[in-house]
């Protein structure tokens, strides 16, 4: 019986290795890895030892790097926001070098340390360039705090976008516990500022969306003016700066308003001439005969 117990204890404790892998959380630890982390007071632990693992399975930060070609500088925001891994200080050394007109930020995040999520967002704010976020999986906690800091925010296929308060871990007594919930819902005010100066909602409704920890779809976002649109749309946007009139079957969407006024505007020939031949369907018609034949 005693070794048929370990045996049994054994296989329990892998399962319970294989849980917390998937979910990266802590032992006997409450889902944390959407969660805002506030530092406490100076003096007051702000997390408990090992909690650097409930985020990233590694403590070394991420490189940033940013990649820049015809005008526009791309910024990955991969991983957790602060401290485990991208920290506000290594954002802004790679965002001083930025001289291209448009930075694309690209997100997916499950969050991180409330203040180096509100300083990257400020750091993107005080940007010259023009900001474009693309959340291309996940932007939530603090990372959708740095989604809002762009002039255009769109939405992925699939992806989502998350805000609730902030929380933190730590330990004293009854007045140091005040204090810390007196900071955290002082934080949990500005950030309701960025969200409702983003979208537009007024901040009390803001603050119960985050008291409820809502969860936005991609068409959750734009509805509630978090963002402006999808992947989708920014493709279609950009489909129009092409010259796609040699095409048959080209979507309204995608023809741009230029083009419409340009043909609509069109001169009739004078009277005085003579009428040219219309060749149009011949040509149409080898046009279509060498596209079936070369495809």
């Amino acid at each position: 019986p005693a070794a048929g117990l370990a045996a049994v204890t054994r296989q329990m404790g892998k399962v319970q290795s294989t849980i917390q892998a998937k979910a990266k959380l802590p032992p006997k630890s409450k889902s944390s890895r959407n969660a805002i982390v506030a530092r406490a007071p100076d003096g007051v632990p702000a997390r408990l030892p090992g909690m650097s693992g409930v985020f990233n399975r590694s403590s070394e930060p991420v490189e940033i790097a940013a990649r820049a070609a015809a005008g526009v500088a791309e910024i990955d925001v991969f991983g957790v926001i602060g401290d485990w891994c991208l920290r506000a200080e290594d954002f802004k050394l790679v965002l001083d070098t930025v001289n291209e007109p448009l930075i694309r930020v690209k997100i997916n995040s499950p969050g991180g340390d409330v203040f180096d999520g509100v300083a990257i967002h400020n750091l993107l704010k005080q940007h010259a360039s023009e900001i474009e976020v693309h959340v291309i999986g996940l932007a939530a906690s603090a990372a959708s705090v740095i989604a809002m800091a762009g002039d255009r925010v769109v939405m992925g296929d699939g992806s989502f976008l998350m805000i609730h308060n902030a929380w933190t871990t730590a330990m004293g007594d009854t007045r140091l516990m005040a204090q810390i919930a007196d900071v955290l819902g002082k934080i949990d005010i500005q950030l309701a500022g960025i969200y409702s100066k983003r979208t537009g909602i007024d901040g009390d409704d803001v603050s119960e969306m985050m008291n409820a920890e809502t969860w936005l779809s991609a068409d959750d976002a734009i509805e509630y003016g978090f963002a402006d649109e999808t992947e989708a749309e920014s493709a279609a946007d950009g489909a129009k700066a092409h010259d796609l009139s040699v095409y048959r079957n080209v979507p309204r969407a995608l023809v741009p308003a230029a083009t419409k006024k340009k043909k609509a505007k069109k001169a009739k020939p004078a009277a005085t001439e003579a009428p040219s031949p219309d060749v149009s369907p011949l040509l149409a018609e080898l046009f279509s005969a060498h596209i079936k034949g070369v495809m």
